[in-house]
């Protein structure tokens, strides 16, 4: 199912970020500055994407309310029965036009409270919108706020004043409160968004963290980087170290990957070649290479050492999610079109592709022999496969919504999923038969085994991640602290220490034996979104939507 976002084209940077706000919850959009290809004709494109569309969110702002393109866009929409979800970034009340054509809709006001509204709009667009249009029979005429009382998008997105001054100046004079950003997608860490409204601006909307999470938090001590990656200028989506770990590869939505001096920090080379997001990197086991996948849809080779362009490895009919090496030959990438694929890096053939899922495939990864793929999909399944041909092996079967990540244990004997039914599950990698549930109060974002295979551990927008006994299924510790959806959270290479990364600007060290909060790891400005040890455990690399990188020490006491 697709989802068409409508927009001004003065909201260009606004829809944007929600469109990936809504992708990166797994539902795939069409917009028009990214999905119309060069040469084609914008309106027969447009027409075709909204015929072929099940959803379409209307941005709906000032500049909205004056578009005749949008006015068309909504009578296409109508003729082919595409249900239209208003989505008001603004208090704007509006035309007589559209209010004729929207009379009958139910609006999702993202101004009033963006977490709770997203929340909504995520909903109605899975149940394909059957919550979103009131029947015509049943309607009531729709009541706008008065426009003295209507917020600006500059005051629905708060201020630049970073997290810590805005928690600061949002809790004086009530110690009991501890703010929380947005826990969902990039409005809530928008850099700069001066090139759209005028002004500096980041989403306010803020929340309440436990008293027990805020406890834990001021525990812990702060730890500051030792390196700063500064040089993108665009959300840093990805990072790896070499397997040295005396360099850092990064990429970014600023259609780049860089290469860079982990101890220094300094800037070793640009990548340039992509023409769109780079969504994943990895260093080939020998670290002479590099891989990066792209939202161009491309896969392309470069110089470990030097950042140099080698070829372009192939291409998916779609986005490219994910990217990763077996041993210094073969390739395992993952892509929006459905499909993960095996490709060999010396003679730039596809030696398989894995297909049947029917959803986005985010991750595909190898076990630890390299005998088997497991790919994590949109369909609500994950699915392994015979690494060498792509024959499916077994689905796992039994989540009730899209599932972010899969992977298999050490010893090939279990697989663990996460999903957005707020729940991982443990699996018999054998059979497919579900072994374990592990619950959360909100989506997974992903999952990990230990180096050992004995302990689970898994992120979630619940704002926690959690411990796991492999063995009892029962939860060892709850890793609480961050005020803001945890995306991540990953073992070191001894198992002794997670970090996790989170919506809240930070990272965090904790002890994988019984959940001790050990560092904040302090300095991103907007959220951190991956992170990763270094081969040796002394450091973890993150990546953030602050356009940088940062390298911490991760050594204790």
């Amino acid at each position: 199912m697709t989802v068409f976002i409508s927009h001004s084209s003065n909201d260009k940077k606004v829809a944007e970020r929600i469109c990936a706000t809504l992708e990166e919850r797994g539902l795939a959009c069409w917009i028009a500055g990214r999905d119309i290809d060069p040469g084609e004709n914008y309106q027969a494109a447009i027409a075709k994407a909204i015929r072929s569309s099940r959803t379409m969110i209307l941005v709906f702002t000032r500049n909205a309310n004056e578009s005749d393109e949008i006015t068309k866009e909504l009578a296409l929409a109508s003729k082919n029965k595409i249900i239209v979800i208003p989505a008001r970034v603004e208090n704007v009340t509006p035309s007589d036009a559209l209010e004729y054509v929207l009379a009958n809709a139910q609006w999702i006001d993202l101004f009033e409270d963006w977490e709770r509204e997203i929340e909504r709009l995520i909903s109605s667009i899975r149940k394909k919108g059957s919550a979103a249009l009131v029947k015509a029979d049943t309607a009531k005429p729709v009541e706008y706020p008065a426009a003295t009382s209507s917020l600006s998008l500059e005051a629905i997105l708060g201020s630049s004043r970073s997290f810590d001054q805005f928690r600061t100046s949002k809790t004086a004079g009530d110690p009991g409160t501890t703010a929380k950003p947005a826990g969902f997608g990039p409005l809530s860490s928008l850099p700069d968004l001066s090139d759209v409204l005028g002004t500096k601006s980041v989403f306010a909307d803020l929340g309440r963290l436990p008293t027990r999470a805020r406890k834990a938090a001021q525990a812990a001590p702060v730890r500051h980087s030792v390196a700063v990656l500064s040089g993108h200028i665009d959300n840093v989506e990805c990072v790896a170290f070499s397997p040295d770990g005396k360099r850092v590869v990064t990429g970014s939505r600023d259609n780049t990957a860089r290469l860079w001096d982990a101890a220094t920090g300094k800037k070793i080379t640009d990548m340039k070649g992509h023409s769109n997001c780079v969504r994943d990197v990895a260093f080939s086991v020998d670290g002479q290479r590099v891989m990066t996948a792209s939202w161009d849809r491309s896969v392309m080779l470069w110089s470990g050492s030097t950042g140099r362009k080698l070829g372009v490895l192939g291409q998916h009919k779609a986005e490219v999610e994910s990217v990763r090496f077996w041993d210094d030959r073969r390739v395992v990438t993952a892509s929006r079109d459905r499909t993960a694929a095996l490709w060999d890096l010396n003679s730039n053939q596809r030696l398989a592709s894995y297909q049947g899922h029917t959803g986005i495939v985010w991750s595909a990864a190898f076990s630890r022999n390299g005998e088997r793929v497991i790919t994590a999909s949109e369909d609500g399944t994950a699915r392994l496969w015979e690494s060498r041909n792509g024959k499916q092996i077994l689905a796992f079967i039994g989540h009730l919504g899209p599932v972010r990540s899969a992977a298999v244990a050490p010893d090939g004997r279990r697989a663990v999923t996460a999903s957005e039914d707020k729940s991982a599950r443990v699996w018999d990698a054998r059979t497919g038969k579900e072994v374990t549930i592990l619950r959360h109060d909100s989506h997974v974002q992903s999952a990990a085994f230990s180096p050992d295979g004995q302990q689970v551990v898994t992120a979630s927008s619940d704002d926690t991640a959690c411990l796991w006994d492999l063995a009892t299924g029962k939860g060892i510790a709850v890793l609480r602290g961050h005020a803001g959806t945890v995306w991540s959270a990953v073992f070191s290479p001894d198992g002794q220490l997670v970090v996790t990364v989170s919506e809240d600007h930070t990272a965090r060290l904790w002890d994988a034996k019984d959940g001790t909060e050990l560092a904040v790891l302090k300095g991103h400005k907007a959220a951190v979104r991956r992170a990763e040890f270094s081969p040796d455990g002394q450091h973890v690399v993150t990546a953030s939507q602050d356009s940088t990188a940062r390298v911490w020490s991760a050594t204790v006491g």
